[in-house]
């Protein structure tokens, strides 16, 4: 009697086996091509699930899988993320929404993007001691928020950017390096710059404080 080859044998095992130990997760996350280069094992992984609300988990970059995927014609990679379920609560097959961690800020203010990009419109908006000193010209001030105008220092990340903050009734600039940014905010460092202060981020218009009247509705009484 002939035996069968092996190679054509079906392993059989019961599925429990291979989740057998629920302390021990891994999650299993679509990033497409753009965003892949920035992702490498070993990296922090911040997650939540829609089952634990206000809950966070944490995790690690376990590895990136070769074999990409085309999706709506973006190429897709999943990558492999290990978390430990000491309590068990993690459950097969929850959706999580993952965020991975590729760059830290340490002693560094997060302000809005907008204060990268705003300078003010007038000389007259520039403190009269700024002025009198010809410390700025607003037209030739640099915005780290466009990447046209900001400085960038080779061979590292920093930009260096102006922001200007509020100086009573007028404003002051100040000389930040931007760091990273979340495509909102932005995390600056300055020697003069301290958590509170008031950075401008932008001027609203005396024509748009102005009371339009509806032609539609009374104007008066008739006499």
């Amino acid at each position: 009697m002939r035996h069968p080859n092996p190679v054509h044998q079906i392993d059989a095992r019961p599925l429990f086996l291979i989740a057998k130990d629920l302390t021990r997760m891994q999650i299993w996350v679509a990033v497409n091509e753009a965003d892949i280069g920035r992702i490498v094992p070993g990296a922090p992984v911040t997650f939540t699930c829609d089952a634990f609300p206000g809950r966070q988990f944490e995790g690690v970059v376990g590895k990136v899988r070769l074999n990409a995927t085309m999706t709506q014609n973006v190429v897709m990679y999943t990558v492999e993320v290990n978390t430990e379920n000491p309590d068990k609560v993690l459950l097969p097959y929850l959706t999580a929404n993952v965020h991975f961690v590729t760059r830290k800020e340490s002693n560094a203010l997060l302000i809005p993007n907008a204060a990268l990009r705003w300078s003010p419109s007038a000389l007259t908006q520039i403190s009269p001691d700024v002025r009198s000193q010809n410390q700025v010209d607003p037209s030739a001030s640099d915005s780290a928020g466009d990447s046209k105008s900001s400085k960038q220092n080779k061979g590292s990340k920093e930009r260096q950017g102006t922001i200007w903050l509020k100086d009573g009734e007028f404003v002051r600039p100040l000389e930040v390096k931007a760091g990273t940014s979340d495509g909102a905010n932005t995390a600056v460092t300055a020697d003069n710059l301290q958590e509170g202060q008031e950075v401008v981020t932008g001027e609203t218009s005396e024509n748009s404080q102005a009371t339009t009247k509806n032609p539609f509705l009374p104007q008066g009484n008739r006499h």
